[in-house]
């Protein structure tokens, strides 16, 4: 009489439905684990690249910094602040012996790099001569631009 009122175990029908709930639990985190671990590794895969290319563009400025270039020195005219959707910034260019009038600036299409700044930009427009502005096609990444910060132009 007393069995009537205590069972013991748990019959098949509990014991299928709790495998499937736990199988359930497990295969949503496993997943989630691999789809985290797959993000990641494309992530640093990316960023390697990027570091490549970084490291590229810092070879090609210290080469260029070592051999006089076609368009002279540019040098950022003042201290700017770029605030991540800025895309123009003042320049100040010498051509030691040419007058400003007959003065070689970056054409359009060129690509430069801004000392202190991440990235490297193309040039869309330049404006003036012995102080310039050069507009880019992409904003310029967020940060403080120094006065008489080195730019580096890489003409093609």
């Amino acid at each position: 009489m007393f069995n009537k009122f205590y069972r013991k175990g748990v019959s098949l029908l509990e014991a299928l439905i709790a495998m499937f709930l736990l199988g359930m639990i497990t295969m949503i985190y496993f997943n989630s684990t691999t789809t985290f671990i797959d993000s990641q590794q494309t992530l640093i895969k990316f960023d390697r690249k990027e570091q490549v290319a970084e490291l590229i563009l810092q070879g090609v400025m210290e080469y260029t910094k070592q051999n006089a270039t076609l368009y002279g020195t540019i040098e950022s005219d003042g201290e700017q602040t770029m605030n991540g959707t800025t895309d123009t910034i003042n320049v100040t260019i010498d051509q030691p012996g040419i007058l400003p009038a007959n003065m070689v600036l970056p054409k359009v299409g060129d690509i430069f790099v801004i000392s202190g700044i991440k990235g490297r930009y193309t040039i869309s427009s330049v404006t003036g001569n012995v102080n310039a502005r050069i507009k880019t096609t992409k904003p310029i990444s967020a940060g403080t631009v120094q006065d008489n910060a080195s730019i580096v132009v890489i003409g093609f």
